[in-house]
Protein backbone atom coordinates (compact mmCIF):
# COMPACT_ATOMS: atom_id res chain seq x y z
CA UNK A 1 0.00 0.00 0.00
CA UNK A 2 2.87 2.40 0.81
CA UNK A 3 4.41 1.83 -2.61
CA UNK A 4 1.00 2.31 -4.22
CA UNK A 5 0.57 5.65 -2.42
CA UNK A 6 3.97 6.81 -3.60
CA UNK A 7 3.08 5.89 -7.17
CA UNK A 8 -0.19 7.79 -6.97
CA UNK A 9 1.61 10.91 -5.77
CA UNK A 10 3.86 10.69 -8.82
CA UNK A 11 1.00 10.07 -11.22
CA UNK A 12 -0.30 12.77 -13.54
CA UNK A 13 -4.00 13.48 -13.68
CA UNK A 14 -5.46 15.53 -16.49
CA UNK A 15 -9.16 16.25 -16.56
CA UNK A 16 -10.09 17.45 -20.01
CA UNK A 17 -13.31 19.36 -19.45
CA UNK A 18 -14.08 20.20 -23.07
CA UNK A 19 -12.47 20.92 -26.42
CA UNK A 20 -13.06 24.65 -25.91
CA UNK A 21 -12.00 24.73 -22.27
CA UNK A 22 -9.10 22.53 -21.28
CA UNK A 23 -7.61 22.42 -17.82
CA UNK A 24 -4.97 20.12 -16.47
CA UNK A 25 -3.38 19.31 -13.17
CA UNK A 26 -0.05 17.55 -13.09
CA UNK A 27 1.05 16.26 -9.71
CA UNK A 28 4.60 14.95 -9.29
CA UNK A 29 5.46 14.10 -5.72
CA UNK A 30 4.65 17.20 -3.68
CA UNK A 31 5.52 19.55 -6.52
CA UNK A 32 2.81 21.14 -8.64
CA UNK A 33 3.95 22.02 -12.16
CA UNK A 34 2.24 24.32 -14.60
CA UNK A 35 1.09 23.08 -17.96
CA UNK A 36 0.39 24.92 -21.17
CA UNK A 37 -1.89 24.25 -24.10
CA UNK A 38 -0.03 24.02 -27.40
CA UNK A 39 -2.10 23.27 -30.46
CA UNK A 40 -4.47 20.39 -29.82
CA UNK A 41 -2.47 18.58 -27.14
CA UNK A 42 -1.86 19.52 -23.52
CA UNK A 43 1.86 19.68 -22.86
CA UNK A 44 3.43 19.50 -19.43
CA UNK A 45 6.32 18.12 -17.44
CA UNK A 46 5.76 14.40 -17.75
CA UNK A 47 7.18 12.36 -14.86
CA UNK A 48 9.87 9.87 -15.72
CA UNK A 49 7.94 6.78 -14.65
CA UNK A 50 5.29 4.50 -16.16
CA UNK A 51 2.50 5.93 -14.01
CA UNK A 52 1.78 8.94 -16.17
CA UNK A 53 -1.86 8.69 -17.18
CA UNK A 54 -4.91 10.75 -18.01
CA UNK A 55 -8.56 10.67 -17.02
CA UNK A 56 -11.05 12.71 -19.03
CA UNK A 57 -14.34 14.24 -17.93
CA UNK A 58 -17.00 15.18 -20.50
CA UNK A 59 -19.56 17.59 -19.02
CA UNK A 60 -23.01 18.43 -20.33
CA UNK A 61 -22.85 17.74 -24.06
CA UNK A 62 -26.55 18.58 -24.36
CA UNK A 63 -26.20 21.50 -26.78
CA UNK A 64 -23.71 19.59 -28.93
CA UNK A 65 -26.20 16.76 -29.28
CA UNK A 66 -28.96 19.25 -30.00
CA UNK A 67 -27.27 21.66 -32.44
CA UNK A 68 -23.56 20.96 -32.93
CA UNK A 69 -22.96 17.20 -33.20
CA UNK A 70 -19.74 17.85 -35.11
CA UNK A 71 -18.25 19.37 -31.93
CA UNK A 72 -19.23 16.29 -29.93
CA UNK A 73 -17.57 14.10 -32.58
CA UNK A 74 -14.46 16.28 -32.45
CA UNK A 75 -14.22 15.84 -28.68
CA UNK A 76 -14.34 12.05 -28.73
CA UNK A 77 -12.13 11.85 -31.82
CA UNK A 78 -9.58 13.99 -29.94
CA UNK A 79 -9.66 11.48 -27.11
CA UNK A 80 -9.04 8.59 -29.51
CA UNK A 81 -6.30 10.47 -31.34
CA UNK A 82 -4.46 11.30 -28.10
CA UNK A 83 -5.07 8.12 -26.10
CA UNK A 84 -1.51 6.85 -26.54
CA UNK A 85 0.38 10.11 -26.05
CA UNK A 86 -1.59 10.98 -22.92
CA UNK A 87 -2.16 7.37 -21.82
CA UNK A 88 -5.90 7.94 -21.47
CA UNK A 89 -7.22 5.23 -19.16
CA UNK A 90 -10.76 6.41 -18.41
CA UNK A 91 -13.47 8.75 -19.71
CA UNK A 92 -16.48 9.75 -17.62
CA UNK A 93 -19.52 11.58 -18.98
CA UNK A 94 -21.04 13.83 -16.33
CA UNK A 95 -24.64 13.74 -17.57
CA UNK A 96 -27.00 15.87 -19.66
CA UNK A 97 -25.95 13.89 -22.67
CA UNK A 98 -28.80 15.46 -24.65
CA UNK A 99 -30.95 18.57 -24.26
CA UNK A 100 -34.34 16.96 -24.95
CA UNK A 101 -34.76 13.47 -23.52
CA UNK A 102 -37.51 12.63 -26.06
CA UNK A 103 -35.53 13.72 -29.14
CA UNK A 104 -34.24 10.48 -30.65
CA UNK A 105 -32.06 12.33 -33.17
CA UNK A 106 -30.08 13.85 -30.31
CA UNK A 107 -29.51 10.40 -28.80
CA UNK A 108 -28.41 9.11 -32.19
CA UNK A 109 -25.83 11.89 -32.52
CA UNK A 110 -24.62 11.34 -28.95
CA UNK A 111 -24.30 7.62 -29.52
CA UNK A 112 -22.35 8.15 -32.73
CA UNK A 113 -19.88 10.40 -30.91
CA UNK A 114 -19.42 8.15 -27.87
CA UNK A 115 -19.14 5.06 -30.07
CA UNK A 116 -15.72 6.28 -31.20
CA UNK A 117 -14.47 5.45 -27.70
CA UNK A 118 -15.59 1.83 -27.87
CA UNK A 119 -14.53 0.98 -31.42
CA UNK A 120 -11.74 -1.64 -31.38
CA UNK A 121 -10.62 -0.47 -34.83
CA UNK A 122 -10.20 3.21 -33.93
CA UNK A 123 -8.83 2.63 -30.42
CA UNK A 124 -6.81 -0.52 -30.98
CA UNK A 125 -8.35 -1.97 -27.80
CA UNK A 126 -10.71 -4.99 -27.66
CA UNK A 127 -13.26 -3.10 -25.52
CA UNK A 128 -12.26 0.39 -26.58
CA UNK A 129 -11.31 3.04 -24.03
CA UNK A 130 -12.77 2.52 -20.56
CA UNK A 131 -15.74 4.87 -20.22
CA UNK A 132 -18.97 5.36 -18.32
CA UNK A 133 -22.10 7.47 -18.65
CA UNK A 134 -24.97 8.58 -16.43
CA UNK A 135 -28.25 10.44 -16.96
CA UNK A 136 -28.48 14.11 -16.02
CA UNK A 137 -31.78 15.89 -15.43
CA UNK A 138 -32.17 16.58 -19.17
CA UNK A 139 -31.82 12.84 -19.86
CA UNK A 140 -34.77 11.92 -17.62
CA UNK A 141 -36.98 9.96 -17.79
CA UNK A 142 -34.19 7.62 -18.86
CA UNK A 143 -36.03 5.43 -21.37
CA UNK A 144 -34.02 6.55 -24.39
CA UNK A 145 -30.86 6.84 -22.31
CA UNK A 146 -31.16 3.12 -21.61
CA UNK A 147 -31.93 2.32 -25.24
CA UNK A 148 -28.68 3.94 -26.35
CA UNK A 149 -26.47 3.56 -23.26
CA UNK A 150 -28.15 0.74 -21.37
CA UNK A 151 -26.72 -2.35 -19.71
CA UNK A 152 -26.62 -4.25 -23.01
CA UNK A 153 -24.19 -1.66 -24.39
CA UNK A 154 -21.65 -2.36 -21.64
CA UNK A 155 -22.19 -5.85 -20.23
CA UNK A 156 -19.83 -7.51 -22.72
CA UNK A 157 -16.95 -5.18 -21.81
CA UNK A 158 -14.37 -6.49 -19.34
CA UNK A 159 -14.14 -3.18 -17.48
CA UNK A 160 -17.88 -2.99 -16.76
CA UNK A 161 -18.55 -3.83 -13.13
CA UNK A 162 -22.32 -3.74 -12.88
CA UNK A 163 -25.40 -1.61 -12.27
CA UNK A 164 -28.18 -0.92 -9.80
CA UNK A 165 -31.56 -2.55 -10.38
CA UNK A 166 -32.53 -3.19 -14.02
CA UNK A 167 -31.26 -0.01 -15.70
CA UNK A 168 -27.87 1.56 -16.36
CA UNK A 169 -28.82 4.82 -14.62
CA UNK A 170 -26.35 3.95 -11.85
CA UNK A 171 -23.31 1.86 -12.70
CA UNK A 172 -19.63 1.29 -12.06
CA UNK A 173 -16.49 0.30 -13.94
CA UNK A 174 -13.16 -1.20 -12.88
CA UNK A 175 -9.74 -0.52 -14.35
CA UNK A 176 -6.06 -0.58 -13.43
CA UNK A 177 -2.82 1.15 -14.30
CA UNK A 178 0.40 -0.33 -12.98
CA UNK A 179 -0.07 -1.15 -9.29
CA UNK A 180 -3.04 1.20 -9.01
CA UNK A 181 -6.53 -0.26 -9.03
CA UNK A 182 -9.56 1.98 -9.54
CA UNK A 183 -13.31 1.77 -9.28
CA UNK A 184 -15.39 4.54 -10.88
CA UNK A 185 -19.02 4.95 -9.84
CA UNK A 186 -21.51 6.83 -12.01
CA UNK A 187 -24.72 7.87 -10.25
CA UNK A 188 -27.69 9.33 -12.08
CA UNK A 189 -29.18 12.70 -11.24
CA UNK A 190 -30.20 13.09 -7.59
CA UNK A 191 -29.72 9.48 -6.43
CA UNK A 192 -32.20 8.33 -3.79
CA UNK A 193 -31.45 6.54 -0.52
CA UNK A 194 -31.66 3.07 -2.06
CA UNK A 195 -29.14 3.99 -4.77
CA UNK A 196 -26.79 5.56 -2.22
CA UNK A 197 -26.99 2.45 -0.04
CA UNK A 198 -26.09 0.37 -3.10
CA UNK A 199 -23.19 2.71 -3.90
CA UNK A 200 -21.95 2.44 -0.31
CA UNK A 201 -22.00 -1.36 -0.52
CA UNK A 202 -20.12 -1.30 -3.82
CA UNK A 203 -17.42 0.98 -2.40
CA UNK A 204 -17.06 -1.20 0.68
CA UNK A 205 -16.81 -4.38 -1.37
CA UNK A 206 -14.04 -2.78 -3.45
CA UNK A 207 -12.20 -1.09 -0.60
CA UNK A 208 -8.89 -2.17 -2.12
CA UNK A 209 -9.53 0.11 -5.10
CA UNK A 210 -9.18 3.89 -5.25
CA UNK A 211 -12.66 5.23 -5.88
CA UNK A 212 -13.90 7.99 -8.18
CA UNK A 213 -17.53 9.08 -8.19
CA UNK A 214 -19.29 11.04 -10.93
CA UNK A 215 -22.80 12.40 -10.61
CA UNK A 216 -24.48 15.16 -12.56
CA UNK A 217 -25.23 17.60 -9.72
CA UNK A 218 -22.87 17.96 -6.74
CA UNK A 219 -21.68 21.56 -6.27
CA UNK A 220 -22.66 25.02 -7.52
CA UNK A 221 -20.52 27.60 -9.28
CA UNK A 222 -19.03 28.79 -5.98
CA UNK A 223 -18.02 25.31 -4.90
CA UNK A 224 -20.83 25.01 -2.36
CA UNK A 225 -22.86 21.83 -1.95
CA UNK A 226 -26.05 21.43 -3.89
CA UNK A 227 -28.62 19.29 -2.09
CA UNK A 228 -27.93 16.33 -4.37
CA UNK A 229 -24.20 16.58 -3.79
CA UNK A 230 -24.42 16.94 -0.05
CA UNK A 231 -26.65 13.86 0.14
CA UNK A 232 -24.08 11.87 -1.83
CA UNK A 233 -21.22 13.10 0.31
CA UNK A 234 -22.95 12.40 3.61
CA UNK A 235 -23.90 8.89 2.50
CA UNK A 236 -20.47 7.90 1.20
CA UNK A 237 -17.90 9.99 3.11
CA UNK A 238 -16.95 7.13 5.43
CA UNK A 239 -15.37 5.25 2.52
CA UNK A 240 -11.71 6.19 2.84
CA UNK A 241 -10.96 4.95 -0.68
CA UNK A 242 -13.22 7.62 -2.24
CA UNK A 243 -10.82 10.41 -3.21
CA UNK A 244 -12.39 12.24 -6.17
CA UNK A 245 -15.94 13.44 -7.01
CA UNK A 246 -16.82 14.94 -10.41
CA UNK A 247 -19.94 16.75 -11.62
CA UNK A 248 -21.43 19.01 -14.27
CA UNK A 249 -24.90 20.62 -14.31
CA UNK A 250 -24.06 24.19 -13.25
CA UNK A 251 -23.11 26.67 -15.98
CA UNK A 252 -20.52 29.12 -14.66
Amino acid sequence: MKKSNQILKKASFMLVLSVLFLTSLVAMGNKMTETSITGDVIKGDEPEDPYFFTMIALPDTQFYSQQYPEIFMTQTQWIVDNKDELNIIYVTHEGDIVQDYMAESQWEDAKEAMSLLEDPLTTGLPDGINYSVLPGNHDLPSTLYNEYFGVSNFEDKDYYGGHYSTTNDNNYVLFEVGYLKFIALSLGYSPNEDVLNWADEILQSHSDRRAILTSHSIIDGDGEWLNEGENIYEALKDNSNLFLMLCGHVHT
